[in-house]
């Protein structure tokens, strides 16, 4: 059964589709293909200039000095 309709295919398509799941597959141009899996779009922190932020010693950032203007802060930038 894929997308409600019940189609036959020989038992190789069969175990493809029992293994990754029927709601993985569709069909299209009257074959069954397997559906295009979304990209995750990750989202991580960077450091950016801002009007006050942190001001690190020998610019590791294990070691923040003090907080002051044209310092960094962390931000979230998405892939």
């Amino acid at each position: 059964m894929i997308d409600g309709n019940e189609i036959e295919v020989t038992l190789e398509k069969k175990l493809e589709i029992m293994r990754h799941g029927e709601d993985k597959y569709m069909i299209k141009d009257s074959k069954i293909v397997m559906k295009a899996i979304p990209k995750i779009k990750s989202k991580f922190k960077k450091l950016f200039v801002s009007e006050k932020g942190y001001h690190f010693v020998d610019n590791d950032t294990h070691w923040p000095e003090k907080v002051a203007e044209g310092g960094k802060t962390w931000q979230i930038e998405y892939e």
